[in-house]
């Protein structure tokens, strides 16, 4: 675990102001100024007309009133524009600059996935990260950089939250699939024949859609799918039940800005650093998983931890884990202290 200097903390803290920004005069243009105006004849006479999506409707007969609400809109959205524009230039001129300064570490289409999924209004509220790509969140957060062997991965897990009523629909556009919102990341994906929650690009970088798996009703995780669409399982991805979700569907969730290889930020959201590290030390004790698998679980959930507590300030202690099992909690005590033997002396050093 590599701390940032002070030349890649500045850099770093630069860029995440100027993707905020940006991010707030792209939303203003999509709530303010989606759709068009303009004056259309009714009756003989003339009307300022508003069109959302398909549907249009009259703001009024033309006048002093709804002539000022015309130019407002017209000048105001050409304003809104032309600031994006500008905030758009000004991250992609920080672009090289990020990568030079070796700042540039989520895998770029799974930054691509988090930027089409945060446009669509799902990222953080119908779907989290789940898995390896959570670490890139928390060292982001934490001005650290952990060992490459920790963070490398084929594949993106999106946990979807069934308990949300799923909203493709955004501002005004029609419903579209989930596929559709990874292809417009990367065309080349498709779902994998006979795994209908798996989607694979033509480099095999793999999507999987995933849910909790409830003990109670579901006996086979391959059958406890849940559609989020109304498309054909030919058409979108099923997310199929995986056991030991269901604490982090409830679990407390942090999101910010990570920074993908071509150099430009995007928004991710995943379940809280703690709640990771206890469910990865959870994965570490599962014996149908391999002994690689264990390990890299092991080391994966002390990384968490200690980044969790030492630089972060959170403790396991925190009333907000209460609804994790307590057997998971126990598990709390030992991680936060191995995570502290693994990875003190390297900041003392």
């Amino acid at each position: 675990m590599q701390e940032l200097n002070n030349s890649q903390v500045r850099q770093l803290i630069d860029v995440q102001q100027a993707f905020d920004a940006s991010e707030e005069t792209r939303g203003k243009l999509r709530r303010a100024y989606s759709g068009s105006m303009r004056w259309g004849e009714r009756s003989g006479q003339s009307y300022l007309l508003r069109k959302q999506g398909a549907k249009e409707k009259s703001l009024g007969r033309r006048d002093p009133q709804t002539e000022s609400i015309y130019k407002r809109f017209s000048e105001g959205r050409e304003a809104t524009k032309e600031r994006a524009v500008q905030m758009r230039e000004r991250l992609e001129e920080m672009a090289p600059i990020n990568k030079a300064m070796k700042l540039a570490r989520i895998p770029l289409t799974a930054a691509r996935v988090l930027r089409h999924l945060a446009d669509k209004g799902l990222l953080g509220r119908n779907v989290v990260i789940a898995g390896t790509n959570s670490l890139f969140l928390y060292e982001a957060l934490a001005g650290v950089q952990l060992q490459s062997d920790l963070l490398s991965t084929g594949d993106v897990d999106l946990l979807f939250d069934a308990r949300r009523h799923l909203r493709l629909s955004v501002f005004g556009e029609q419903p579209e699939s989930i596929l559709s919102v990874l292809r417009a990341a990367d065309r080349s994906f498709e779902i994998k024949e006979n795994e209908n929650y798996r989607a694979v690009n033509r480099d095999g970088y793999m999507v999987d859609l995933i849910h909790p798996l409830n003990i109670e009703r579901e006996q086979n995780p391959l059958t406890a799918k849940v559609r989020l669409s109304d498309a054909t399982d030919a058409e979108d991805l099923v997310a199929v039940a995986i056991e030991g979700l269901q604490w982090l569907i409830s679990a407390p969730k942090t999101e910010g800005i990570v920074i993908g290889d071509d150099g430009l930020p995007a928004r991710m959201a995943c379940v809280d650093p703690r709640v990771f590290a206890l469910h990865k030390k959870w994965l570490s004790e599962r014996i149908n998983r391999s002994s690689m698998q264990r390990r890299r679980d092991e080391a994966q959930s002390l990384a968490a931890a200690y980044i969790a507590t030492h630089y972060l300030g959170l403790k396991f202690d925190d009333p907000a884990l209460t609804a994790l099992p307590a057997a998971l909690r126990d598990m709390s005590e030992h991680i936060e202290r191995q995570g502290k033997e693994a990875y003190a002396h390297e900041q003392q050093d």
